[in-house]
C-alpha cells in the first residue's frame, strides 16, 4: 500500500463559542510590522521570496506571519498589536533558524536572545546572529511605547527565556534522533508551543494572585493543550516533508500507539473537545470579585484568552504558511494533500529554507495513492 497523496483535516474549532474577530488597525500594522522585519534581511533571496509572498494583498489585510497578531488582539489598541505583530515575526524567524541547528548551534542563538532581552538598551556584538538585533529592538520599541507595563514585561521576559531555552532542549532531541513518549511531549512542548509569552501581554498588570488562581491557570492549562493539538495537526504536513516532524503532537501518537495518520487525528481530536469543555467550565465558574479596575482588565484578560484559539487557528488558514494560496480552499473542502519530502541541504541562518507551498504542491503529481 503506498503513501495517501490526500488526508482529512479536522475542524476542531467548530463548536468554539468566539467567532473570528480582526483588529481595526490591522492592514496599518500588520504591514509596518512586516516592512520592520523585512529590514533586517534576515533570510536569502529564496526565502525572502516566500516570506513575501505571506504578504499579498486580500480583502482585510495583508496576509502574513504578523497578521496572527491582529486575529488574536483583536481588541486591543494600535500600540499593543504592534507589539503582538513584532512579537511574531520574531517567533518566525527564531522558529526556522532554530529549527535546523544542532543543540550548541542552538545555545548560541538562545543566549543572544535572552541578552538582548536583558540589555536592550545596548548594541549587539558585531557578527552575531541577527537574532540578537531582532530581539533588542523589538523589545526596546515594546518598552518605549508604553504597551507592556512593568509587570507584563517581568511576566514576558520569565515565559519568554523558557520559551527559547525549551528549543535548545528540542534541537538536542533532534541531535541525538530522540522521539518522545506521548506522556513526556507535552513538558517540552507547552514551552515551544509559544503560548505563554503571548499571555504575559493579555495579562497586563493582573497581579499573582489572579494569575494564578485555579480557574485561570486551568484555562490557561487547556488554551496551550488545545494550541498544541492544532498546531502538530496543521503543520505535521510541512514538517514531514522537512524531514523533521519528531517534535509533533501527531509522529509521537502514531508511534507510540502504532496508530494511521487518520486514526491518530481523530484521537486528538477527542482530547481536543475535552480540553474545550474543561475551558468552558472553568471560564463559567469563575467570577472576578476584585476592584473595579482589577476586574475590567481580568475580563479583558479573560476575553483575549477565549479568542486566542479562535484568532491562531483562523491564521494557521489565513496566512499562508502551511497551505499556501489554498487556506481557504482547505478550510472549506478539510481534503489536504501530502506533501513530498525535498527539502536538503544547508538551510542554516541566513541560508534558511522557507517552502513556497504552491510550489511544493505542484511537485507531489505521481505519488503513490
Amino acid at each position: 500500500m503506498g503513501v495517501p497523496t490526500y488526508y482529512s483535516l479536522p475542524d476542531t474549532m467548530d463548536h468554539w463559542p468566539w467567532p473570528r474577530s480582526i483588529n481595526l488597525y490591522a492592514e496599518e500594522v500588520v504591514a509596518a510590522s512586516a516592512e520592520w522585519f523585512r529590514s533586517f534581511c534576515a533570510f536569502n533571496a529564496t526565502s525572502q521570496r516566500a516570506f513575501d509572498k505571506c504578504n499579498v494583498a486580500c480583502e482585510l489585510t495583508g496576509i502574513s506571519v504578523a497578521l496572527a497578531g491582529a486575529l488574536v488582539y483583536p481588541f486591543s489598541d494600535r500600540e499593543l498589536l504592534r507589539t503582538g505583530c513584532d512579537l511574531f515575526n520574531l517567533f518566525f524567524v527564531f522558529d526556522h533558524y532554530t529549527d535546523v541547528e544542532d543543540a550548541e548551534g542552538c545555545h548560541k542563538m538562545v543566549d543572544a536572545v535572552i541578552d538582548a532581552l536583558h540589555h536592550p538598551d545596548q548594541p549587539r556584538l558585531e557578527g552575531e546572529v541577527i537574532l540578537g538585533e531582532i530581539t533588542r529592538r523589538f523589545w526596546a520599541r515594546a518598552i518605549e511605547s508604553g504597551s507592556v507595563g512593568p509587570v507584563a514585561q517581568s511576566r514576558f521576559v520569565n515565559y519568554f527565556t523558557k520559551y527559547v531555552r525549551s528549543v535548545v532542549d528540542e534541537a538536542a532531541d533532534r541531535d541525538k534522533d530522540i522521539y518522545r513518549s506521548v506522556d513526556g511531549y507535552p513538558a517540552i512542548r507547552r514551552d515551544t508551543v509559544g503560548f505563554r509569552p503571548l499571555y504575559a501581554l493579555m495579562l497586563q498588570e493582573l497581579p499573582d494572585e489572579i494569575v494564578y488562581h485555579p480557574a485561570m491557570v486551568e484555562m490557561s492549562a487547556c488554551v496551550t493543550d488545545m494550541l498544541i493539538i492544532d498546531n502538530d495537526i496543521i503543520s505535521y504536513n510541512t514538517e514531514q516533508s522537512a524531514g523533521d516532524a519528531r517534535h509533533n503532537l501527531v509522529t509521537v501518537t502514531m508511534l507510540e500507539h502504532k496508530l494511521n495518520l487518520g486514526d491518530t487525528i481523530n484521537l486528538l481530536v477527542q482530547q481536543h473537545i475535552t480540553l474545550q469543555e474543561r475551558f468552558l467550565k472553568a471560564y463559567h465558574s469563575f467570577d472576578p470579585q476584585w476592584d473595579a479596575f482589577t476586574n475590567q482588565q481580568l475580563r479583558e484578560a479573560l476575553r483575549d484568552v477565549a479568542n486566542f484559539p479562535r484568532g491562531i487557528y483562523c491564521w494557521h488558514f489565513e496566512c499562508g504558511r502551511y497551505f499556501g494560496s489554498k487556506g481557504a480552499e482547505v478550510g472549506r473542502t478539510r481534503r489536504v494533500q501530502l506533501l513530498p519530502q525535498l527539502l536538503n541541504g544547508d538551510r542554516r541562518q541566513e541560508n534558511v529554507a522557507i517552502p513556497v507551498i504552491d510550489e511544493l504542491w505542484g511537485k507531489t503529481e505521481g505519488l503513490a495513492v
